[in-house]
C-alpha cells in the first residue's frame, strides 16, 4: 500500500508538471484577444468612395489643460460602400495612416510639423510598420432613436489599427443625394489604448502631470461616394 501511494503521488506530480509545461504562455496578439463583430457576408452593389472628397478628422486633448486641443486628418486611401436596392448594408474603408497630418494645435509654439512627426513615430502610430488602418462594416441598422446625434443609422464594424482589431459602433447619417452619390457623416469617440496607442496615457503611466493625454480620441467622418 505504501508503494502504491508513492506511485500515485508520482503520477499526480508528473501530470501536474506536464500540464504546466504544455500551457500556452505565449502572449496572445492583442488583435486576436479582443472580441470582434461578426456579421453575415453581404453581396450587393459596390460603390467606390470618392477619396479626394472624403475626410477623416481626428481630435485629441490634454486632460488637465482646459481647452487644449490638437486636430488633424487621416486621408482615405480607398473604400467602397455596399448597397442592396439602394440601401447601404456594408462597406470597407482603408485609411492612409502614414500620411496623418496635424492641422491645428494648442501648443504655444505652434509646432504642427513636430506633432505630425511625433504621431507618425512608434510612440503613436508607428507608420513605418503600420502604414494603414482598416474599417470593415459588419452591420448597418436603420434607427429612429438617434435624432439627438443627427444620425439615421447605427453602423457596427471592426477597426484594425497597428495590427489590432477591435469592434466599433457609431451613429451615422447616411443620405442618398439626387445625383446618385451617397454621403455618410459620423462623429464618435474611440479609446486609443485599445489599439496599443498608450503614449501619455494616465491609464498606463503615473506622474505625467499636465502632460497626460486623453485616452479618448474624437473621429469625424465625412464620406462621399462616386455617383452611381
Amino acid at each position: 500500500m505504501k508503494t502504491l501511494g508513492i506511485l500515485l503521488l508520482l503520477v499526480i506530480i508528473i501530470g501536474g508538471i506536464f500540464w504546466i509545461g504544455t500551457r500556452d504562455n505565449t502572449p496572445v496578439p492583442n488583435g486576436d484577444s479582443l472580441p470582434v463583430e461578426t456579421g453575415e457576408e453581404v453581396s450587393g452593389t459596390s460603390v467606390p468612395v470618392d477619396v479626394a472628397n472624403s475626410r477623416l478628422t481626428w481630435t485629441g486633448r490634454r486632460n488637465l489643460i482646459p481647452g487644449y486641443v490638437d486636430s488633424g486628418i487621416i486621408p482615405f486611401k480607398s473604400g467602397n460602400v455596399i448597397t442592396i436596392d439602394g440601401e447601404v448594408v456594408g462597406g470597407e474603408f482603408i485609411f492612409n495612416v502614414a500620411q496623418i497630418q496635424t492641422e491645428s494645435t494648442s501648443n504655444e509654439n505652434g509646432a504642427i510639423d513636430r506633432l505630425t512627426e511625433h504621431l507618425r513615430s512608434d510612440d503613436f502610430f508607428n507608420v513605418e510598420v503600420y502604414p494603414e488602418a482598416r474599417f470593415a462594416v459588419t452591420k448597418v441598422e436603420p434607427r429612429s432613436d438617434l435624432v439627438a446625434e443627427n444620425a439615421t443609422h447605427l453602423v457596427t464594424g471592426n477597426l484594425t489599427l497597428k495590427d489590432v482589431t477591435a469592434p466599433v459602433s457609431l451613429p451615422a447619417r447616411i443620405v442618398r443625394l439626387e445625383d446618385g452619390t451617397i454621403t455618410v457623416l459620423a462623429m464618435f469617440d474611440i479609446d486609443r489604448t485599445k489599439w496599443n496607442i498608450r503614449y501619455g496615457s494616465g491609464s498606463f503611466f503615473d506622474n505625467l502631470g499636465d502632460s497626460v493625454i486623453d485616452d479618448m480620441v474624437t473621429l469625424n467622418v465625412s464620406l462621399v461616394t462616386v455617383a452611381q
